[in-house]
């Protein structure tokens, strides 16, 4: 990305520059596309991308919150910005705006805070990248994310080797170095958030781009010729070996069919800020009469858990079952039985407002509502148990599609659940 204080932007800030940050944003655009689909952009949402170059990662944003959403892109470069606005609203996105704001020296943002905060490939430009972080995160609204994306510079390298390809490297490495960038900064995304006091990031992925070097030879020529007023403004090179450079590496790239490229490595980043959690616009689940809802999503991680609110309604029931999953019930209201299962002994156990009721993983246990009033629990378990919620729940109640269909998940999860006879061994009687 282009934004930096003042103008020393490492790749320049021509025409040919910016063009490359056009095929660059392209090249990325499924790692980041993927990367806002799974943040879960609602419409309407409110979005900034920081260090926006030239608005491509703006269409992006602005497909998924749609017109009743709002995406503003700030760069420290005014042309490059005003351009992308133009190209933007040309192509119907009149929820786009942008703001000459440089995220090093200023702290107000127009239109903060925002539900996500995009910085894609802008922290390997900037002088203090863990200054601009903590600006990033304080642009975050309460439950919203930031993402960031950016280059390990170290990892890209041809397979064989090629002197030429050495060169480039020796050069767009140089340049960067003396320029005061951090090379490895896409490695250090954890240490720099920690040194920003943001804790620990909710994920960390790697993506590179990999490919026939004479595909991606324009790619390196397009680096080279954007550098070279800063690598020789610098010391790093020449004009006269840039020149033979340029006719040694298109003939060598021409020829080296068998050798394979990596452009760069991306490191991408999510986290979540802290936040109350809106009840009343969470994912709720019909499970044939009890319901789910979803306090904490199931994520995609194992290590972190689904928190959830159970509701029992009146003469309901949970049938007899067991699954390797523990859970963890904390009563909120109304009144409630569990099932208990020690040895060849099952017993039923009162749960009151304010009692916690464990279930080990691979524990026989059932639930039942005797009173006249909803019992409510929250309940803390696995993401895989919350996934299985979500694949079995239904809008229908209970019918016998919906419970054909549990018996079919349940049994491909693994999870056991007891016939009507030992339901009815233990006082439940299903519904036919």
């Amino acid at each position: 990305m282009t934004l930096t204080t003042s103008d020393d932007y490492v790749l320049g800030r021509s025409p040919e520059e910016y063009e490359r940050l056009r095929a660059q944003a392209c090249m990325w655009e499924p790692e980041t596309a993927q990367l806002l689909d799974r943040a879960g952009l609602a419409p309407g949402a409110r979005c900034l991308d920081a260090g926006c170059g030239p608005g491509e990662a703006m269409r992006l944003l602005a497909e998924r919150v749609g017109p009743a959403g709002q995406v503003t892109g700030i760069d420290v470069d005014a042309r490059l910005g005003a351009q992308a606005l133009g190209m933007l609203q040309a192509a119907g996105h009149r929820q786009c705006l942008f703001a000459p704001v440089d995220v090093e020296t200023e702290t107000a943002v127009p239109g903060a805070p925002f539900d996500l905060v995009l910085a894609r490939l802008l922290l390997i430009h900037v002088a203090d990248p863990v200054a601009v972080l903590r600006r990033l995160w304080d642009l975050v609204a309460p439950g919203g994310h930031l993402i960031v994306q950016d280059y390990d510079l170290l990892t890209g390298e041809v397979v064989p080797a090629l002197d030429s390809v050495e060169e480039f490297r020796r050069v767009a490495l140089g340049t960067f170095w003396r320029a005061g960038r951090d090379l490895r900064l896409g490695l250090r995304l954890p240490e720099l958030h920690a040194e920003a006091g943001l804790g620990a990031p909710d994920e960390l992925e790697v993506a590179a781009r990999v490919g026939l070097l004479p595909a991606l030879a324009p790619l390196y020529e397009a680096v080279h010729r954007s550098l070279l007023p800063t690598a020789l403004s610098l010391g790093v090179t020449t004009q006269a070996r840039c020149d033979r450079w340029l006719e040694t590496f298109a003939r060598e790239s021409a020829g080296a069919v068998g050798h394979g490229a990596v452009a760069a490595t991306d490191r991408e980043r999510e986290m979540q800020a802290a936040h109350l959690v809106d009840t009343n616009s969470v994912e709720t689940v019909d499970l044939m009469g009890p319901t789910v809802q979803f306090l904490t999503a199931p994520e995609p991680r194992d290590d972190v858990p689904c928190v959830m609110r159970g509701t029992i309604p009146p003469g309901a029931i949970v049938p007899l079952h067991s699954h390797g999953d523990p859970e963890t019930f904390l009563a909120i209201s109304g009144e409630l039985e569990g099932l208990s299962h020690s040895g060849d002994r099952f017993r039923w156990v009162e749960i009151h407002p304010g009692d916690v009721f464990h279930v080990p993983g691979g524990v026989k246990h059932a639930f039942r509502n005797l009173s006249p009033e909803p019992a409510v629990t929250i309940i803390a378990s696995t993401r895989r148990i919350g996934s299985f919620f979500r694949e079995v729940g239904t809008t229908a109640g209970h019918s016998e599609e919906a419970a054909r269909r549990f018996l079919e998940v349940s049994e491909r999860y693994g999870y056991w659940n007891a016939t009507a006879e030992e339901n009815a061994e233990v006082g439940l009687l299903l519904q036919p």
